[in-house]
């Protein structure tokens, strides 16, 4: 499971910029987990006038990285439906993706940035 924490949402001319961070607990499904994004909290900390995405999606220009330094696995962020962001893990840096199963601790305990675009509603 992804939780999915925002940081920032910037409503441009046409485009709605989401960044924010993902944790991962439970366990990891083949093909990548999913993050709900029109389901997210503010970040601890982070005040936003509203965290309400003004978009129905879809997404582009994904991107998902580790922002704690995590060395061991890589993110490979894959637009969802709607709103959802789908994040493939790899086993390794460049390696074949995380087995299904309970995440290991370098995932569980790494910080995931994501940034994403959608088109925005007019």
């Amino acid at each position: 499971m992804l939780t999915a924490y925002i940081q920032n949402i910037d409503a441009l001319d046409n485009d709605v910029v989401v960044s924010g961070y993902l944790i991962a607990s439970g366990s990891y499904t083949t093909g990548g987990d999913t993050a709900n994004l029109g389901a997210a909290v503010p970040a601890p900390g982070v005040v936003l006038a509203t965290a309400a995405i003004p978009s129905s999606g879809p997404m582009f220009c994904p991107d998902a990285w580790s922002i704690t330094g995590n060395l061991t696995n890589g993110y490979f962020a894959i637009p969802g439906t709607g709103l959802n962001l789908k994040v493939k893990m790899s086993a390794s840096i460049g390696g074949s993706e995380l087995a299904a199963g309970a995440y290991p601790a370098s995932v569980t305990g790494d910080t995931i940035a994501f940034n994403v675009q959608f088109n925005k509603l007019n």
